[in-house]
């Protein structure tokens, strides 16, 4: 993500991210001093107004179609159809992180950006689409390996910027990560949907029992997250504040995640480590810190 804001980024420029986005990305993003635009809901460009368009126009766009980090959703067919769509009217870069991509537990899977834009374009070197992939949510994250696929021209200065920061990444980590995806790597990838899999019905369960009227939240197919959205007047920082000192209970407040409107009334869950007993408790315990507030 750094690397891609130092090429397309310089201050002013626009970055059009979902609502809400990834904290990791617009950190990295933030150094290069650009603006935010989220994307409208409809995801079409007859939905910004003029003034908006001509700000959207050639503008970078940073979305996770699969199992976002923060809210576990995914886009469908024909949103990424209509995201695409948007693209070429905007004359936007596309940067498709599929971090997650990998963790489905349920359903069916979708093609990814890249392959419907190749597909439009005619092939990958007429692509607007830089898939991102990474082995840190599926294999280890000290690896620190992720890869980006794109037009030769863009990999070719990714290329560059990536020697000027650290050369490259270690040569054994990488030989590590070649080893071990092809040593079992899909039975591996198969236990790990199975435990989030559970661990997030678990979750929703727990959500479902404990959850006091008018909070709602989002039901993942993949991922490690469940997206919490609280009643109208919760701020989910003073919640966290409350929650550490009175139930001892930890989650992430959702406001940082909004790029250009910042929301308060929302928090994140990860569901990836926990065993079945503390999601129980975990969740009781904050449903009744929020049942209090409320």
């Amino acid at each position: 993500m750094d690397l891609l804001g130092k090429l397309f980024l310089t201050r002013g420029d626009t970055v059009m991210v979902a609502r809400p986005t990834y904290l990791g990305a617009l950190q990295a993003f933030n150094g290069y001093e650009p603006t935010y635009l989220d994307m409208p809901e409809t995801g079409l460009a007859d939905g910004l107004d003029a003034a908006t368009l001509d700000r959207a126009k050639g503008c970078l766009g940073y979305f996770v179609p699969d199992f976002a980090n923060p809210t576990g959703q995914s886009l469908t067919l024909d949103e990424r159809e209509a995201l695409l769509d948007l693209a070429g009217d905007l004359d936007m870069t596309l940067i498709e992180d599929a971090a997650y991509r990998e963790l489905r537990f349920s359903g069916e899977a979708l093609p990814t950006l890249l392959s419907l834009d190749i597909a439009r374009s005619g092939g990958i070197e007429a692509a607007r689409t830089l898939f991102c992939g990474t082995f840190s949510k599926t294999l280890s994250p000290a690896l620190r390996i992720g890869w980006v696929c794109g037009p030769r021209a863009v990999i070719e200065k990714l290329v560059l910027l990536k020697q000027g920061a650290d050369l490259h990444v270690s040569t054994i980590n990488q030989m590590v990560a070649h080893r071990a995806v092809i040593e079992g790597f899909d039975q591996h990838l198969g236990m790990l949907r199975g435990a989030y899999g559970a661990n997030a019905r678990v979750m929703l369960a727990a959500l479902e029992r404990h959850m006091p009227a008018g909070v709602t939240w989002s039901k993942p197919h993949g991922g490690m997250f469940v997206w919490v959205w609280l009643p109208e007047g919760l701020d989910g920082k003073v919640v966290l504040e409350r929650a550490l000192a009175e139930e001892r209970v930890a989650f992430v407040p959702g406001e940082p995640f909004f790029a250009e409107v910042p929301t308060a009334n929302a928090l994140r869950l990860s569901y990836s480590l926990p065993t079945d007993a503390q999601i129980e408790d975990g969740v009781a315990r904050l449903a009744r810190l929020i049942g209090r507030m409320g």
